[in-house]
């Protein structure tokens, strides 16, 4: 969901010498071998400054959710050669009335996942789509890299208290428990509801997103590890802030996990701060300022509810067809099902509903859940 992620680090290059005479030094050290060190042997006891989680406190409401077993649920064994260790999702054939697809999708083929904005896994894109044809991020020859600032909220997550997948699942409850109608019956694509049971906890960092933010750590130490030199020139470890809320702590942790290795003590000091109404914090201004939310925050979800009633028009008709009794989809229904395909798969390796959707439908209707 790679997607809205929750860390900020500052890489401070403190180097006393300027990139272009380190640079003429190495050239007439050519051959020889170098070394660095971190941490620093000696640095300043300022551990009382950075208390731990259960010191900060404020981690908001979290549960756990039931434990993935993919190797049972998913239509193929996770392989390397996709999103390891999650098994890309099948959609639905775009005919009307064929049966789903089963075969795995293949590279070049269409990624639903890619159509799932914040809940879905990171990817690059070339730099093309924004008009930069032939831009590299690599760094010039003449320039160095002295500073680094990394600014991300968490990796992939399960879903927030009361969000519309919960919900979702008291409805469907309900309509199995109901005996007037006595209960319903699904079919075809979506057989797999009778039975269906709701899997997901609330708020926790997912066993995906502590994968996410490791490979990112172990991505910068390969990208910026030469900057740690310069806080062992100055005898001083470097500070990693992020928030109180449980996943953002696990974040960081991960995060600095694969970029320090394990273990993390002695390496890094962790500031957290304090998430909750009344709290001053840059990466929850929404938490003080008054105004946040109330003047634009919800034109464009009204703008989005105004133009799924007409994308998921024929999707809506469809899906009712599949059930009977007690069971009938709104357009609220839909739009959780496809957040469904969605969490499921990053938090359980796997969804069923990822494969009621077309291709067409997950291109024109993707909704995923506002970040919070």
């Amino acid at each position: 969901m790679l997607t809205n992620l929750a860390l900020a680090a500052a890489l401070a290059g403190l180097a006393t010498a300027s990139p272009l005479a380190r640079r003429d030094q190495a050239i007439k050290q050519a051959g020889t071998l170098t070394t660095d060190i971190y941490p620093p042997t000696q640095v300043p006891d300022v551990a009382k400054y950075f208390p731990n989680e259960s010191e900060v406190g404020y981690p908001q409401t979290t549960l756990n959710g039931a434990f993935a077993n993919a190797l049972e649920t998913a239509i193929a064994a996770p392989s390397h050669t996709m999103i390891y260790p999650l098994v890309v999702p099948a959609p639905a054939q775009t005919q009307a009335g064929a049966s789903t697809d089963k075969k795995v999708q293949q590279a070049g083929e269409f990624r639903p996942e890619r159509h799932w904005g914040n809940v879905g896994p990171q990817f690059s894109v070339d730099s093309s789509v924004y008009g930069l044809d032939g831009a590299s991020p690599r760094v010039p020859d003449d320039c160095s890299v002295t500073q680094v600032h990394i600014y991300y909220r968490h990796g992939c997550r399960y879903p927030s208290n009361g969000a519309i997948t919960e919900t979702f699942a008291e409805k469907v409850n309900a309509a199995a428990n109901n005996a007037s109608t006595n209960g319903f019956e699904a079919s075809g694509s979506l057989a797999f509801l009778n039975t269906w049971t709701y899997k997901l906890g609330k708020e926790l960092l997912a066993p995906f997103g502590r994968q996410q933010n490791f490979d990112l750590g172990v991505g910068a130490r390969l990208a910026y590890g030469h900057l740690l030199q310069n806080f062992t020139e100055q005898g001083q470890l470097p500070v990693f802030r992020t928030q109180s809320q449980d996943r953002m702590v696990k974040t960081a942790k991960h995060f600095a996990a694969g970029f320090f290795g394990i273990p993390t003590e002695g390496q890094y000091n962790l500031e957290i701060t304090i998430e909750a109404d009344g709290f001053n914090n840059t990466g929850a201004p929404y938490s003080v300022c008054p105004n946040a939310d109330k003047a634009f925050g919800s034109v464009g979800s009204a703008a989005a509810a105004t133009y799924y009633t007409t994308a998921l028009a024929p999707t809506i008709t469809r899906l009712n067809k599949l059930v009977t009794g007690g069971l009938e989809f709104t357009l609220t229904d839909v739009e959780s099902m496809l957040q469904m395909c969605a969490w499921e798969t990053t938090n359980l390796g796997y969804s069923k509903f990822c494969e009621v959707f077309t291709e067409e439908e997950f291109k024109v209707s993707q909704s995923p859940e506002p970040p919070p």
